[in-house]
């Protein structure tokens, strides 16, 4: 059981840091350190 919750979370964390990347990469400038909407 601990292994395959390791290896969801691995997953989950590896999806996200996916999806970061392809949202960073979108951008052309570097995000600023504070965001105001």
């Amino acid at each position: 059981m601990v292994e395959d919750d390791i290896g969801g979370l691995t997953s989950l964390v590896t999806g996200l840091s996916r999806r970061l990347h392809r949202h960073r990469a979108g951008h052309a400038a570097p995000a600023p350190t504070r965001q105001t909407h």
